[in-house]
């Protein structure tokens, strides 16, 4: 019996890479990727849109500068700023913006105002919308008269508060008994003067009357009929 011959093992494939390939007589010829030109049957590759960028105003570019802070809540500071409105031609409203957009410069100033030192008020003289104006207390050792300042809502004390509405509406009551007094004089007046000029008209009515009376009397004596009567 012949031998027996073993498998042959399989040959590994190795690739080779198309560069190496030697053309020959029948090879085909390289192909050329042609630039600018799609294949046929192959969809345009539609551009990524390019978004315009937004025109950015110079009036959002401008940089407002803050004087101090007014007031506080639990989140946000009444801030004052500096500058005037190129629009209205006026100062810039104070405005309630977070805790977080207050720098370091202003909180120092705003504890140190808190925490400062106190003057004696007499007491609130004026107010708007939000400021005080105090009239305050002359220095005790040098005399020196303080004159009136408008001074921020939450620097004046709760005292001053109260008695500052008390005031005010003692002030309204006497404008309104004022003007009562004032409205019910005016119609006493008005009443006065026309029973005058009713009792006036009554007298030119009389007298009229009387006129014309009289002139009838003097008619009936002069006329004729009455000339030709006989006397009994």
């Amino acid at each position: 019996m012949p031998p027996k011959r073993r498998p042959d093992k399989p040959t590994k494939i190795v690739p080779i890479s198309p560069h190496r390939i030697r053309p020959t007589l029948t090879s085909p010829p390289p192909m050329k990727s042609r630039r600018g030109r799609a294949p046929k049957g192959a969809r345009p590759i539609a551009k990524a849109s390019q978004r315009k960028r937004p025109k950015v105003d110079a009036k959002d570019n401008r940089f407002y500068t803050a004087k101090r802070i007014l007031d506080e809540n639990k989140t946000d500071y009444l801030i004052e700023w500096d500058g005037i409105n190129p629009e209205t031609k006026k100062p810039y409203m104070p405005t309630w913006h977070p805790k977080s957009c207050a720098n370091r410069a202003l909180l120092a100033e705003w504890k140190k105002e808190k925490g400062g030192q106190e003057w004696a008020a007499q007491g609130i003289v004026h107010e708007n919308q939000y400021y005080y104006k105090i009239a305050w207390e002359d220095n005790p050792k040098t005399g020196e008269v303080y004159p009136d300042s408008w001074e921020p809502k939450a620097f004046a004390s709760e005292a001053m508060v109260k008695n500052w509405e008390q005031r005010k509406l003692e002030m309204r009551a006497r404008d309104k008994t004022s003007t009562g007094n004032d409205a019910a004089a005016s119609d006493d007046e008005s009443l006065a003067s026309n029973d005058d000029v009713d009792a006036e008209s009554e007298k030119e009515h009389r007298s009229d009357e009387d006129a014309l009376q009289q002139q009838i009397a003097r008619e009936v004596q002069t006329s004729p009929s009455r000339s030709n009567e006989k006397s009994p």
